[in-house]
C-alpha cells in the first residue's frame, strides 16, 4: 500500500510517514505535507556513486525497480546510479537483493503421513 495519498514526508532524506509521525526518525527534523522533489533530495545531500559496469541487464532490471518500489530518490547516469547518502543502509540492502534475488524464506508441506 503507498502512502502518497495524505502522508507526510521529510524534507530531508525524503522518507514517508503515516499521518500521526511530526519528526523524521533519522534526521531529527519536522515532517511537511509536501512531497521532496527526487532532484530536491539529491541536491540536499551528498550523493553518493555506485558504478553496475559488470552487471548484466537483467540485474539492472530488478534493482531498478527494487529502488522504484522502495521510492528511493534516484538518478542514472548510464550503469551509474547515483542515491543520497542518506539513503546508504537502503541502498546497500537492495543492491544485494538485486544481486543475489531468491526467495527470503523456505517453505516445507508437512505431510500427514
Amino acid at each position: 500500500m503507498s502512502l502518497n495519498e495524505g502522508g507526510l514526508w521529510c524534507p530531508e532524506c525524503g522518507a514517508e510517514y503515516r499521518i500521526g509521525f511530526i519528526q523524521c526518525a533519522d534526521c531529527h527534523v519536522d515532517l511537511s505535507w509536501e512531497k521532496p522533489s527526487r532532484a530536491e533530495d539529491l541536491a540536499r545531500h551528498d550523493v553518493l556513486e555506485y558504478d553496475f559496469d559488470d552487471w548484466d541487464d537483467d540485474r539492472m532490471i530488478r534493482l531498478a525497480l527494487l529502488l522504484r518500489g522502495a521510492d528511493i530518490p534516484h538518478t542514472w547516469e548510464g550503469r551509474r546510479l547515483l542515491v543520497a547518502d542518506v539513503r546508504e543502509g537502503e541502498v546497500d540492502e537492495l543492491v544485494a537483493q538485486a544481486e543475489h534475488p531468491g526467495p527470503r524464506h523456505r517453505k516445507r508441506h508437512r505431510g500427514s503421513r
